[in-house]
Formats: C-alpha cells, structure tokens, sequence
C-alpha cells in the first residue's frame, strides 16, 4: 500500500514500512546469497534484504527469482 512516500507490505506475519523519500537508488546482487540493498542519499544503507545464510539451495533459488522479477517492474 502506498501512502505519499511511504511503501507499506502488510502481509500475514509480515510488515514492512519504507520511506522512499530519502532513497538514492538501490543495489540488486543475484549471486550465491542474493539480497536488495536501498542507499540513502548519503551513501548509507537503508534497508537491505537477502537470503538467510542456513537458506536452502532451493530457498535461495526461490529469493533470487522474487528479485528478479521485482528488477524488471
């Protein structure tokens, strides 16, 4: 849900709320351990996201599919 700035993921057992305002841009890695990293404008990390370390093959596999299709919306 957008609401201005602000970028709200209410799932069930899952929320996650981000202002955009601040965001620079961001980094997309689709390696071994595939994550989404947002840069603030000063450089700095705004949120990053990536696959647990334990993650299965198949749950990795499954992450870095979400991230790729997220990089071409």
């Amino acid at each position: 849900v957008r609401m201005g700035s602000w970028l709200n993921v209410l799932d069930p057992g899952f929320d996650w709320h981000l202002d955009e305002s601040g965001l620079a841009g961001g980094v997309l890695a689709l390696g071994d351990l595939p994550s989404l990293a947002f840069r603030l404008g000063d450089g700095g990390d705004a949120a990053r996201l990536e696959a647990d370390t334990s993650a299965t093959p198949g749950q990795r596999a499954a992450w870095r599919g979400i991230l790729e299709k997220a990089a071409v919306s």
